[in-house]
């Protein structure tokens, strides 16, 4: 697990030198695509005014905002439960500890790639749902046939880990910009996006108890 972390400490560093802070200090826009993103983020920071206590309040009492609590969790529970076991679950399939440490790192890559990629096409079909129920499906239909097929050997299993993890991990992002692009005013957006966050967190806590010890080799 030591070792596993090593490409996230090596992004840290790059992303620090890479990624830039503001527009101003952003060497690859042109100048043109700089005023424009500056006007765009003054447009979007708006003014204060007397309807914040308002929309506080409405922060609380929107139903759609705890059925996105309620889809956060389902969304987060899996995310969380298949990071914490990939490694016991690729076990489960017959490799050695060491083995399934390491082939627990190529399921996470591929998903992380189809990650960035999902988003990118949800921000150019300027459209989340779809994205998210989609990928919220495959996820499912991945642990289906896991359960489905579990005698049918290491090979054929792992490669629906491969796709169980792609399927989990792929809606998270538009799942997060899906109810910010959606929930109008600055303070109750502020106040939504904290509570779903932090309700949707408790997946992590219902993720923890999914895999037990005796519910192996096939979890």
């Amino acid at each position: 697990w030591i070792f596993r972390g090593i490409p996230t400490l090596v992004l840290a560093f790059v992303s620090y030198f890479y990624l830039p802070d503001f527009p101003e200090t952003a060497s690859f826009l042109m100048e043109d695509e700089r005023q424009l993103l500056m006007a765009r983020l003054k447009h979007d920071a708006g003014a204060a005014s007397a309807t914040e206590f308002k929309e506080f309040k409405d922060g609380f009492i929107d139903w759609k905002i705890y059925l996105h609590m309620v889809v956060y969790i389902c969304g987060s529970t899996p995310l969380y439960s298949l990071s914490l076991f990939l490694p016991s679950i690729v076990s489960g399939m017959g490799f050695t500890s060491l083995t399934a440490q390491l082939m627990s790192s190529p399921p996470c890559a591929i998903a992380c790639a189809f990650t960035i990629l999902v988003s990118l096409h949800a921000d150019q079909k300027k459209e989340r749902g779809f994205h998210i129920a989609l990928w919220m499906f495959i996820g499912m239909i991945g642990y289906l046939l896991l359960i489905v097929l579990r005698h049918h050997g290491s090979t054929a299993l792992y490669i629906l880990a491969i796709i169980t993890t792609t399927g989990v991990f792929a809606n998270i992002p538009s799942m997060l910009l899906w109810f910010t692009n959606n929930i109008g005013g600055h303070t109750k957006r502020a106040v939504a996006s904290a509570l779903i966050i932090f309700f949707g967190n408790i997946g992590g806590a219902l993720g923890g108890q999914i895999y037990r010890a005796n519910d192996g080799p096939y979890y």
